[in-house]
């Protein structure tokens, strides 16, 4: 009898010990911090591309992005993350347009009209992101992300030419002027605010080093609402891949 008193009070301690070394297992797992940099390309475009432009050539820049990020577990495998990044996005892209409404300087005159030609396009900006994810993690190698994200701009250059073409005055029908190439900036016009829709996964390499990747799309325009020097909206869209060191 007293040998199984013994037996009991050992199995209820170590049943105790199991139990708060889960807790403290659950605890250092409830609140993840980590440093993430990468890598990553994508374009500012209309959705969808207008049928005036045609002959287009895209020229990605390689984008960088590096950050904080921190994942509160709500349950067993749900979570929510967010956190801070520096990201630096560019892209630039040629292409043949008809009657395309643009503002450009032409012989130290800004005018405003439809132009018929070949268009050259720069971007290139950085942002300071913040993302609000819902997380998954099916299991223990991979996390599953999704939800919106804020963008604010620290810097941004959007400009280009117009070339070997013509453009119609005010209207489609207005009076001609021939353009060899006159340069255009809308470096002031760019959206200093972007939020939309990001998605992405993450791997657990080891129990500090992961693999990350994920893609945002802005809901809302590159340039600014009030400008009217381009007739459509462009988005800014891209993906990044990259590493990240859990603290």
């Amino acid at each position: 009898m007293r040998k199984t008193i013994i037996l009991t009070a050992i199995a209820f301690v170590l049943g105790l010990s199991a139990n708060a070394q889960t807790d403290t297992v659950i605890l250092q797992k409830r609140w993840q911090h980590s440093v993430q940099l990468g890598v990553g390309i994508g374009a500012s475009s209309p959705v969808p591309i207008p049928n005036r432009i045609s002959e287009m050539s895209y020229t990605p820049y390689l984008c960088f992005a590096g950050g904080y990020k921190l994942r509160c577990a709500i349950g067993p495998k749900v979570g929510v993350k967010t956190g801070l990044q520096l990201r630096h996005q560019g892209m630039s892209a040629q292409a043949k347009v008809y009657q395309m409404f643009t503002q450009a300087s032409i012989d130290d005159a800004d005018v405003s009209g439809y132009f018929t030609g070949y268009n050259e396009t720069d971007i290139n900006a950085t942002f300071i992101s913040v993302p609000l994810l819902f997380s998954f993690a099916p299991n223990e190698k991979w996390t599953l992300d999704a939800g919106l994200f804020a963008a604010f701009k620290v810097q941004g250059h959007f400009g280009g030419a117009v070339k070997d073409g013509y453009i119609r005055i005010d209207t489609p029908t207005g009076d001609r002027a021939e353009v060899g190439y006159e340069s255009f900036d809308f470096s002031d016009e760019i959206n200093p605010f972007n939020f939309g829709l990001q998605i992405g996964a993450e791997r657990n390499i080891s129990s500090r080093w992961s693999a990350w990747l994920d893609f945002t799309w802005a809901l809302n325009s590159t340039l600014k609402s009030s400008f009217h020097g381009l007739e459509y909206d462009m988005f800014n869209i891209y993906g990044f891949l990259g590493v990240g060191y859990r603290l």
